[in-house]
């Protein structure tokens, strides 16, 4: 069993983290179709939180996960990808979840940008999204879920989100939880 409870190590591991997803090392460069070619492929690093142990046992939760967005509309960028979902804490085999996702990253505009505290210009990248999984341990132990990220933006390298809403149903859909998408980090390889 790995256990990583709230021990200075794991707090020094979650700061690593978090400091080497908010830089875009390996990242794409700016370019004139804002960074993205037709197909890109994406890595993302997020942490969320629940209101209850309905979905996700332990919170928070994090989550890494791998996609591509295949092609750009004029009014929406769709994206799949596959997750991985893990505490951040209290780390067990039983507790990692395996997901995959669709989703839509809308009205984002292609003619306008506006000067950003990154230093870069940006749009508006508001993000919907769809997620099915089940836990590693019993793949019957299923969830579907919904998020909304309205506080994102696009700077040319990836999506930058805080305050997503989540809406987590269990087994069955008879049972829901709710949380809030603390930050998410979602950086381009292509």
């Amino acid at each position: 069993m790995i256990s990583i409870r709230h021990s200075r190590t794991g707090v020094a591991a979650l700061l690593f983290i978090i400091i080497v997803a908010s830089t875009p090392a390996i990242s794409a460069e700016a370019n004139d179709n804002k960074g993205k070619s037709p197909w890109s492929i994406f890595y993302s690093l997020s942490f969320r939180g629940y209101a209850d142990k309905t979905v996700f046992d332990k919170a928070p939760v994090t989550d890494i996960a791998v996609g591509i967005e295949p092609f750009q509309w004029d009014i929406m960028i769709p994206a799949f990808a596959v997750h991985l979902y893990f505490p951040t804490f209290d780390l067990t085999y039983s507790s990692i979840r395996l997901g995959a996702s669709v989703d839509a990253i809308l009205l984002q505009p292609n003619d306008s940008a506006s000067p950003c505290i990154l230093g870069r210009d940006s749009v508006w990248a508001p993000r919907v999204r769809l997620a099915f999984g089940s836990r590693l341990s019993d793949l019957s132990d299923t969830f579907l879920m919904f998020t909304a990220s309205p506080l994102g933006i696009f700077d040319g390298s990836g999506y930058y989100y805080i305050g997503a809403v989540d809406i987590a149903f269990g087994r069955g859909m008879d049972t829901a939880s709710w949380g809030i998408g603390l930050c998410d980090f979602i950086y381009f390889i292509h």
